[in-house]
């Protein structure tokens, strides 16, 4: 490899790191926007003119939560909902995919401050490097037991994945959402597969 072709497999193998680290926070952005929508609507459930206001409020309060209190805040307003869903008998499974969504939604919180708060060394290699396809770090935490260091090792298509995982739970966030607001049928939209909920297929129902 000459020095040439070294400087741009370099370019274009951190750019990809970069922008799939990029790509997660964006995403990420776009669950916590979900929250934040799913639970004004939810709050908002009074006579017109009145639930615009209410959504407001919804918004004051939660626009300074961060994922985790969001996330919490979330649950709980569902949990709230559903003690007026129309099939009280689906419940216990309800309760069960609820707890496998917001379960997810924590993990993926747990990922996402790895990746904004660990310190990365993407823009740098050795001088006999000749791939530049893992973004390697380290993360510190201080624990009951003093400091833990973390070393973080991650790819382009790892931080993709993590992406992935964001818009999935968005849509899982907004449509279980929606079908509780409306009072429909949620064990016909959201089942399980693979011990994770998923939005059912027609014909799969």
């Amino acid at each position: 490899m000459t020095p040439e072709e070294r400087k741009e497999k370099f370019k274009s193998q951190t750019d990809s790191l970069y922008a799939g680290l990029g790509r997660f926070v964006v995403s990420f952005e776009e669950l916590i926007a979900a929250m934040r929508q799913m639970i004004s609507l939810h709050v908002a459930q009074v006579p017109a003119p009145h639930h615009v206001r209410q959504q407001h409020i919804a918004n004051i309060f939660t626009a300074d939560l961060t994922a985790d209190p969001l996330a919490r805040t979330f649950r709980s307003i569902l949990l709230l909902s559903l003690e007026s869903y129309g099939r009280q008998e689906q419940l216990p499974i309800i309760d069960k995919l609820l707890s496998n969504l917001c379960s997810r939604i924590d993990s993926i919180n747990k990922k996402r401050n790895t990746f904004l708060h660990g310190t990365w060394h993407i823009n740098y290699a050795s001088m006999d490097q000749q791939d530049f396809s893992e973004a390697k770090g380290f993360k510190t935490t201080n624990t009951a037991k003093g400091l833990r260091l973390d070393k973080l090792v991650h790819t382009a298509e790892s931080f993709l994945e993590a992406a992935e995982e964001c818009l999935v739970l968005k849509d899982l966030v907004g449509g279980f959402s929606i079908c509780l607001l409306f009072n429909e049928d949620l064990l016909k939209n959201y089942g399980f597969k693979d011990k994770k909920m998923v939005k059912l297929e027609v014909g799969n129902q």
